[in-house]
């Protein structure tokens, strides 16, 4: 997946080799809980688009999840994390509807710091403060 991820690469590389060494076949999703302005923070009433921009790091030997991720990519071709959980639930192997699927990828919301849903598209920008 192209994604810009700022980890920490020590701890990630020793998740990965204890993996390796341990489990042998195995599928690995990291995320963050929020995205951030790195040297400003997060939450802020318009810090833009780069606060949405929520970091996801997947190692899938198999490829079958990162295919998924592939597919789940909306139409502007942005992967969102809310799509997350159509990924873990098939790792637990629930089996999801995939008109479900589709109708959360097509409609890409954003629960904003004002407490409004918006599309992604249609952030509120500094010129919309009033």
């Amino acid at each position: 997946m192209d994604v810009t991820v700022n980890l920490c690469p020590r701890n990630l590389n020793q998740i990965i080799n204890m993996a390796d060494a341990e489990l042998k076949d195995y599928a690995l999703l990291y995320t963050s809980d929020h995205a951030e302005i790195i040297n400003v923070g997060h939450g802020l009433q318009y810090g833009g688009y780069a606060q949405y921009r929520v970091p996801v790091f997947m190692l899938d030997k198999s490829k079958k999840y990162c295919q998924m991720a592939e597919e789940m990519r909306n139409n502007d071709g942005y992967y969102t994390e809310v799509m997350n959980k159509f990924i873990l639930l098939d790792m637990m192997g629930y089996t999801v509807n995939p008109d479900s699927i589709s109708d959360v990828r097509i409609h890409d919301h954003v629960l904003h710091s004002d407490s409004m849903t918006y599309d992604y598209k249609n952030l509120p920008t500094e010129k919309d403060r009033k």
